[in-house]
């Protein structure tokens, strides 16, 4: 199921993931979910080898 999600960033990073989205040849929601899922399960995984990670 795919539900709408709405994130504020900052214009020059919207731009970052626009110009590499576009290099990589896929849409800027497709590279936005990507970078999100990875980032998460980087986290996870510090989590395990490092416990609880701290937020900023």
């Amino acid at each position: 199921m795919r539900v709408e999600l709405k994130l504020y960033v900052p214009e020059r990073l919207k731009n970052r993931i626009r110009m590499l989205a576009k290099e990589k040849g896929i849409s800027i929601n497709k590279l936005s979910n990507l970078l999100l899922e990875d980032g998460l399960y980087k986290m996870l995984e510090e989590e395990v080898e490092y416990g609880e990670v701290e937020s900023k």
